[in-house]
């Protein structure tokens, strides 16, 4: 299997960024079984230079997967990145798609021109600011986005764009607010993507809190709330609500401890005693 040019760029950045050491990729690239005469000269390449030769070499070996079985290997890793998720998600699948069309997706088509974007977010003018940060926070952690402040450009159609963000964004980040439930636009976007998943069981639709506000009716959906907390906190809340809606598990990297009581608890006595 070869990826697309983008898919390429996509995971070799990811990649650099997740593994440092100067043997990762060595060791990578024995276990998925290419001949050390193929791995790529450490000597006076950049790790981007590596990661590309390394990708070169494997879309014309005889490596079983091609640079596929070097993404199953990076995920196995390091399974909660979003670029190697979102990679094997679009090319390990029964139904792959066609390499040369790099915005395709492993999932079903919803129309002609299939899945373009990860998330598609829904939001009311009021909070723009709130909808580009999430949107710029998830781009740069490899997820693919749709948003009308950057995408909804001059001789663009408005009704197009967002009948093409419903239709073919997996899934729809609602930036919840008092403004947002009262807007007649964030209601009919909303509601189209839940009649996509009624139950849920895709999870397109993810209500994102940015004000204390209801959750009412149907979107009373599992998702997160941006305010109130530091920064770094809403980064990790946002990236781990969008990593459990592209998987659909969010088991941790680490075992949990084991459960130990601190203390002995006091014997309860008779009630009747004196």
């Amino acid at each position: 299997m070869k990826m697309s040019k983008q898919d390429e760029t996509r995971f070799r950045d990811a990649a650099i960024d997740a593994f440092r050491g100067d043997g990762d990729l060595e060791l990578m690239l024995s276990d998925i079984g290419l001949h050390p005469r193929h791995w790529p000269a450490r000597r006076g390449l950049s790790p981007a230079e590596g990661w590309n030769q390394a990708l070169h070499v494997l879309a014309d070996s005889d490596v079983d997967g091609g640079q596929l079985a070097l993404v199953r290997r990076a995920y196995q890793d390091r399974p909660r990145n979003p670029v190697f998720s979102s990679l094997i998600t679009r090319y390990d699948s029964p139904d792959p798609v066609d390499p040369a069309d790099p915005v395709g997706s492993s999932e079903p088509a919803a129309a002609a021109g299939g899945v373009k974007w990860d998330f598609f977010i829904s939001y009311t003018q009021k909070d723009r600011s709130w909808a580009e940060w999430a949107a710029w926070t998830l781009e740069k952690n490899g997820y693919r986005v749709l948003i009308q402040a950057w995408d909804f450009v001059a001789g663009s159609s408005w009704t197009n764009k967002m009948q093409d963000g419903v239709v073919h964004a997996t899934r729809m980040i609602a930036v919840l607010s008092a403004a947002y439930i009262e807007s007649a636009y964030g209601t009919a976007e909303w509601q189209a993507m839940f009649r996509r998943d009624p139950l849920g069981a895709e999870r397109r639709l993810i209500p994102v809190r940015v004000e204390e506000c209801e959750r009412p009716g149907l979107l009373d959906a599992t998702g997160c709330d941006l305010f109130g907390v530091e920064e770094q906190i809403a980064v990790r809340r946002l990236l781990r609500c969008a990593e459990g809606a592209v998987r659909g598990r969010l088991k941790p990297d680490l075992p949990p401890p084991f459960p130990t009581t601190s203390a002995v608890p006091a014997p309860v006595g008779f009630p009747g005693g004196t």
